[in-house]
């Protein structure tokens, strides 16, 4: 019988440089997860120090939050989907939120009439700058929160656009007593929120289906994406800690309690449905396999479970996309929450 050479297993190539460099790749890919999580401290102690703040520093904090909450949401989107992806969501939302801004301005149309204070910095066209990236700071999570809840790409769409304006129901009266702008004819209005017209929230709808729709489309298929995909858990969690520090803030450090009731409500109808499918399907979980998931328990925890501290910890952001960042998540794995 004619004899066959045993299989022999091929040598794994040494990475060009030596062992040096298969030291240092391991740790460039951790890079971005230990970025995310360091600006995720940042902008958490920013948002925590601003109630403290009077006077032009209240207003350069603002501006530092927002700039830095916009940067965290496309660190995440670039983490998770790649750079290309996140220069598509800052388009899509930056770009077209500004001009709608303009057209508000210098037409009333579709918020009513109002006009811009020099207290969020340089303007253009009469809107300050900063305001584009107000959008991308509301849009993204609000985006991963409609994710978490439905697989319906109709439904993310409308579901998105209701979560961005039910944030708005927080920053509109916050940053109108700030005095970053003023509206001409506050009426008709919420009951206990004079400051701001009902015309607004309704032009924001309009506004948020928009870039709903072009947030969805930027971000790849969402059909046979399931509902809780791994890689929206710590955009899910920016979403929950906004809920719980705003109607902190507006609550007890501003003295809005009618806008603090109103946004927690308004926020509410989609923060609480989605803590309530995390808590079955980890109920699930842990029944079926003896533990709990991964990934999204910490980002869940660390935003939602508490009002104070840092949000998310490092550790919580690399549970939550440490698997995104070293590769593409496969449409059919199981979502881990």
């Amino acid at each position: 019988m004619e004899s066959f050479p045993p299989a022999v297993r091929p040598r794994r190539a040494a990475p060009v440089g030596g062992p040096r460099v298969a030291t240092v790749l391991p740790a460039l890919r951790r890079t971005p997860v230990l970025v995310l999580g360091a600006v995720t401290a940042v902008v958490v102690g920013l948002q925590i120090a601003w109630p403290l703040a009077h006077g032009s520093w209240s207003r350069v904090l603002t501006v530092a939050i927002v700039v830095g909450f916009a940067l965290l949401c496309l660190l995440h989107v670039a983490v998770t989907r790649g750079r290309r992806r996140a220069v598509l969501v800052l388009a899509v939302t930056a770009v077209p939120g500004f001009l709608v801004e303009v057209l508000g301005v210098h037409t009333g149309l579709p918020f009513g009439g109002y006009a811009y204070s020099d207290t969020l910095g340089p303007r253009w066209l009469g809107v300050p700058l900063v305001v584009g990236l107000a959008w991308t700071m509301l849009c993204w999570p609000a985006a991963c929160a409609a994710r978490a809840l439905t697989r319906s790409p109709v439904g993310r769409v409308l579901l998105g656009a209701w979560a961005t304006t039910a944030g708005d129901l927080f920053l509109d009266p916050q940053l109108v007593s700030l005095g970053g702008w003023s509206w001409h004819d506050p009426s008709p209005h919420l009951p206990g929120v004079p400051t701001v017209p009902l015309s607004n929230y309704l032009g924001w709808l309009l506004a948020t289906l928009v870039l709903s729709a072009l947030v969805q489309r930027a971000t790849g298929p969402s059909v046979r994406t399931p509902p809780g995909d791994a890689r929206d858990a710590f955009g899910v969690g920016l979403y929950l800690w906004s809920w719980v520090s705003w109607t902190t803030a507006l609550l007890f450090f501003l003295a809005q309690p009618a806008a603090a009731a109103w946004g927690a409500v308004a926020m509410g109808t989609v923060a609480v449905p989605v803590v309530l499918r995390w808590v079955r399907r980890r109920a699930g979980s842990a029944a079926g396999s003896g533990g709990p998931p991964a990934g999204v328990a910490g980002t869940v925890t660390g935003a939602g479970g508490t009002g104070t501290g840092t949000p998310v910890t490092g550790a919580h952001v690399a549970g939550a996309v440490t698997g995104a960042a070293t590769g593409p998540v496969a449409e059919h794995r199981r979502p881990q929450w």
